[in-house]
């Protein structure tokens, strides 16, 4: 490891940062093991009745024991210094993704949720943002990974080191993929016979629980979607067909243009 930091390509450049992690991965999974095997001979039935028989060995039993317990606080101190780079590279992942993604906040506004603008900013983005969502669950794969070889006790989502980043990780462009979800959902099928089953499906899938990330203006408008009658939406479509879609949905403020504006 000493030699690869000496070490530059050829166009001048020190070795990435991920490479040398991942050596220092590997040397502390190496020094974990050591100092557990030197541990069970230092303090095993072997190194005891050796003790008791009266032999000496230079250094003693009793250094080697103090040195294994020493090694085994740095390794331990070492590991935290490691989990703290897990967390510099999870914070840093989930702000770039985080700038990638489209600002949906802005989409409501005192409890009003602006549809008109949502499909201009939110519409054909939940592949990206899907896409985005899943490059950190790789990432948080590959740490836990590394983690587990390391034996690092509690785990990522519960050790005290990295609990935070992960979870912020984990649920950094949840809100945005439901809501552009949510978004698209409501621009193809409000008005649509279609409609209720669709937003009675999508309820059921993504309002597991409360959220505060998520407004609650789009949580009832599915819920009132939902509750909308197959045979009045039939009639509606029936006694405007050149103007489906022209009533805005409650609360938003789509100027009475229609919802369903391919934007």
């Amino acid at each position: 490891l000493h030699n690869l930091l000496l070490t530059t390509t050829s166009k001048g450049e020190h070795v990435s940062r991920e490479v040398v992690l991942k050596l220092v991965c590997l040397a502390q999974v190496a020094l974990h093991a050591h100092v557990g095997e030197l541990d069970a001979k230092v303090n095993g039935d072997v190194a005891s009745d050796f003790e008791k028989l009266g032999n000496q060995l230079s250094p003693s039993i009793g250094t080697m024991r103090s040195w294994t317990g020493l090694m085994g606080k740095f390794a331990g101190r070492r590991q935290n210094t490691i989990l703290s780079e897990f967390v510099h590279i999870l914070g840093q992942a989930t702000s770039s993704l985080r700038a990638l993604c489209p600002s949906w906040e802005s989409c409501f506004r005192d409890a009003i949720f602006d549809l008109k603008m949502a499909m201009k900013m939110l519409r054909g983005q939940n592949m990206k943002v899907t896409k985005g969502h899943n490059e950190l669950h790789l990432l948080l794969s590959s740490l836990a990974k590394a983690a587990a070889s390391m034996c690092v006790q509690p785990r990522l989502q519960t050790n005290e080191v990295t609990s935070e980043a992960v979870a912020v990780a984990i649920t950094a462009l949840k809100a945005a993929a439901k809501v552009i979800l949510g978004v698209e959902l409501l621009s193809d099928f409000r008005d649509q016979t279609e409609g209720p089953a669709k937003a009675t499906e999508y309820l059921k899938q993504h309002k597991v629980e409360k959220s505060n990330s998520i407004p609650e203006v789009i949580w009832r408008e599915f819920e009132n979607m939902s509750m909308e009658n197959g045979s009045d939406l039939l009639a509606k479509k029936a006694s405007k067909p050149n103007q489906a879609g022209t009533s805005a949905p409650t609360g938003s403020t789509t100027g009475g243009k229609s919802c369903q504006l391919d934007c």
